[in-house]
């Protein structure tokens, strides 16, 4: 089986990669980013144009690849992002591949390989690359959580590969936002085109969605973008035509246009103090619950938290929020009640994030003059740019659109029923965290208003 041998050779391959790391200087090329750039709307299907030598299915596509032609043709051709594949034994590739990609363009680059070591991700971080692709099928829940955080940690956006339902369940136990369908089976390396379509369904309508392998023709990738997908990620037809600029250009000539959307962001409700609010939350399909530890009006005591979590479905996904509280205290509502991901809204430096060990959010007041170069220089968290009480929220739709561009955000402050369509549209936020524009009084949340900004979302 394919994947019994790359597996072994991946393991092979980790014993000497400290020594590769050191080889390389950290990358200063500023980042792209994956998932801003499938998600801005074309009218029509997103290409991800693949560089690669060869393939264990096909065998040598291209030995003599050409870089720098080969990533000025995708790019004038219209391509929305480059995909590399580093593994060297069976596909040929190289890590300084995607050094020279990131030096020629600025289109985001995914670094694709067979991921199943901290350390790699500390490698393509080094590179340069701005996405990784984890793979479920070589990754038990443990490793992917373990990876998953790393990565965002560091500063890397994950497209997350699947091929059946119970792996896009397991994948989304983490907070995804790119899922690819893998339609070639690893261990056999046969298509299997129709498995675009049944598993479709099944992902979370949040989620940017790409098709993966054997696309060889601009019908596939019209029934592609008829099913629902965003994007496509196309390898070997590319890298086998004479003239891939003129054949990218061909697809969206002849492709046909899909209707305009905006990708729905994720929505957080935060300050919930009881376990009736964390259910409808739950059941209205909220997709983080946040628990303020802070000093707050909505402040939770710990052993009430717990109460509630220990409750709630463990599809729920949770969230705690803190600001400038003792490290320790933070440990320990991590260990005591598990929580998925935590939200500093204090002064946290690096060595204090560093000490937590779950994926954080952290907040910058968006009025600031410099918060552009604050969100850089926290890129391994994930960035909330919120709005102070006392500013209108006018501010927001020039202030946060403007990062929001630049890389995926998550927006708070004043966010209600009023003005959370103008937000997605504007702002086009990754995420949006509510909290007082969806209560009926401090703490307690107006389930009509809760069940009408979600059905805003929606639609």
């Amino acid at each position: 089986m394919f994947l019994e041998k790359i597996l072994s050779a991946k393991t092979k391959e980790i014993e000497s990669i400290e020594d590769l790391i050191k080889k390389y200087k950290p990358s200063n090329v500023e980042k792209s980013s994956l998932i801003n750039a499938l998600s801005s709307d074309i009218g029509r299907i997103h290409v991800i144009a693949e560089i690669k030598r060869a393939s264990p299915s096909t065998s040598v596509l291209k030995k003599d690849l050409n870089i720098y032609p080969t990533i000025m043709a995708y790019k004038n051709g219209g391509a929305s992002a480059i995909s590399v594949v580093t593994d060297k034994t069976y596909f040929s590739g190289s890590y300084d591949d995607i050094i020279q990609v990131k030096k020629i363009t600025n289109l985001p680059v995914l670094a694709k390989d067979f991921i199943i070591h901290p350390l790699q991700i500390k490698l393509m971080k080094t590179i340069g690359a701005d996405a990784i692709l984890l793979i479920m099928r070589i990754l038990d829940d443990e490793k992917y959580k373990l990876l998953y955080q790393m990565a965002i940690e560091s500063g890397l956006e994950i497209l997350v590969e699947v091929h059946s339902k119970e792996e896009i369940e397991r994948a989304m136990k983490m907070p995804v936002r790119m899922i690819g369908i893998n339609r070639r089976d690893l261990d056999l390396l046969k298509i299997e085109k129709g498995i675009t379509e049944v598993l479709f369904k099944y992902l979370p309508d949040e989620v940017i969605k790409i098709a993966e392998s054997g696309i060889e023709d601009v019908q596939d990738l019209n029934n592609l973008q008829e099913i629902g997908y965003d994007a496509c990620l196309i390898g070997s037809w590319l890298i086998k035509s004479n003239n891939p600029e003129a054949l990218l250009k061909s697809f969206y000539n002849l492709s046909t246009s899909k209707e305009t959307k905006s990708m729905k962001p994720f929505v957080k409700v935060c300050g919930i103090t009881n376990y009736i609010d964390a259910m409808k939350c739950v059941e209205l399909g909220v997709h983080f619950i946040g628990f303020i530890f802070a000093d707050s009006p909505r402040r939770i005591p710990l052993n009430k938290a717990i109460e509630i979590l220990t409750k709630l479905p463990k599809k729920a996904k949770t969230v705690a929020v803190f600001k400038n509280n003792p490290i320790d205290y933070v440990k320990e509502v991590i260990a005591k009640t598990n929580i998925d991901l935590v939200q500093l809204h204090g002064n946290e430096g690096f060595g204090y994030i560093e000490k937590i060990s779950k994926p954080v959010i952290k907040s910058f007041d968006m009025t600031k003059e410099d918060v552009s170069e604050m969100v850089k220089k926290y890129r391994g968290c994930v960035p909330l740019l919120d709005l102070p009480k006392d500013m209108s929220e006018e501010f927001r739709y020039y202030a946060a659109a403007s990062i929001s561009k630049r890389q995926p955000i998550m927006v708070a402050g004043k966010i209600n029923l009023n003005n959370v369509e103008r937000d997605i549209n504007e702002v086009k936020p990754m995420s949006i965290d509510v909290c007082s524009g969806v209560e009926k009084e401090i703490g307690i949340k107006d389930h009509s208003k809760l069940e009408a900004l979600m059905n805003k979302i929606r639609r």
